[in-house]
């Protein structure tokens, strides 16, 4: 995307990305030694997949809400359904109440458990990249003081335009004030302007947050008496599934690669290991 908008000269598309696109490249080259280790499914695992009820194939970068759902849950119900046999297994060999049997999976097999908590953090970053691609709403208006735009669900308002002088640069910040979908935000973007450059600098105001972040860019204001400014927008959805799927696929790979428990020798009675010799 980034490498799109400054083909076209978007320069507000291109100061909008970088959050967007710092975890998807994190992820990607962060987790990448781990995908060995994590890779290392046995049957039972792929088998799994197959015990499924039949689910229709997707593709996660549709505008469609029932798609994602579809990804998300199969992902998820693959790992619940493992992890639940694991349990009931434990349980029923060992006697094990349900906590300490889930910690035992890891202890006694962390290799298998912890992929599929790797496989587990990648559903929630190939849902949260699909959503973000496709539910991303953008509008650009431009507004006097006072005066407000909907968009995804928020209200924005510009109270005013104010000028910051400082000895290395001269920054025109339009103040906003966002509600909506339990946000209350106030964000300052702006545009910065330095004594050798002929052009000035997007600085854009980002609110971030659990379900959606928003990113607001001061794209042009009247120089004479701030009587108007040009406000885009843009709302874009589960930015921060992708670092917490970051961080769900960094603690599967610890814990796929912590070492097994030494096993303890058993010491047999010397009847019985002579009359097994026998």
């Amino acid at each position: 995307p980034v490498g799109g908008a400054a083909h076209r000269g978007d320069k507000g598309r291109v100061d909008a990305f970088p959050r967007t696109l710092g975890p998807q490249h994190f992820n990607g080259r962060a987790f990448l030694p781990a995908a060995p280790i994590a890779g290392e499914v046995d049957v039972a695992e792929q088998n799994s997949f197959r015990r499924l009820p039949d689910v229709a194939v997707c593709d996660p970068f549709q505008d469609s809400i029932s798609e994602r759902n579809a990804i998300e849950g199969l992902g998820k119900t693959a790992v619940v359904q493992e992890f639940g046999r694991g349990i009931r297994a434990r349980r029923a060999l060992h006697g094990e109440p349900p906590m300490a049997a889930f910690v035992s999976l890891f202890r006694r097999n962390g290799r298998r458990y912890g992929g599929y908590v790797v496989h587990l953090g990648i559903v929630l970053i190939v849902v949260a990249i699909g959503t973000s691609q496709a539910r991303t709403v953008e509008l650009e208006r431009t507004l006097a003081p006072g005066d407000a735009m909907d968009v995804g669900g928020y209200h924005v308002v510009l109270t005013g335009l104010r000028d910051i002088a400082e000895p290395q640069r001269a920054t025109t910040v339009a103040d906003l004030v966002i509600t909506g979908n339990g946000a209350s935000e106030q964000l300052h973007p702006g545009l910065v302007q330095y004594p050798n450059s002929a052009q000035a600098i997007g600085s854009p105001g980002i609110a971030a947050g659990s379900r959606n972040d928003i990113y607001t860019i001061l794209a042009a204001y009247d120089g004479h008496g701030g009587a108007w400014a040009t406000i885009r927008v843009r709302v874009i959805p589960l930015v921060s599934w992708l670092w917490a799927g970051g961080a769900v696929v960094g603690l599967g790979a610890l814990l796929a690669a912590l070492p097994p428990p030494k096993r303890r020798p058993v010491l047999v009675p010397s009847t019985f290991a002579e009359a097994s010799a026998e």
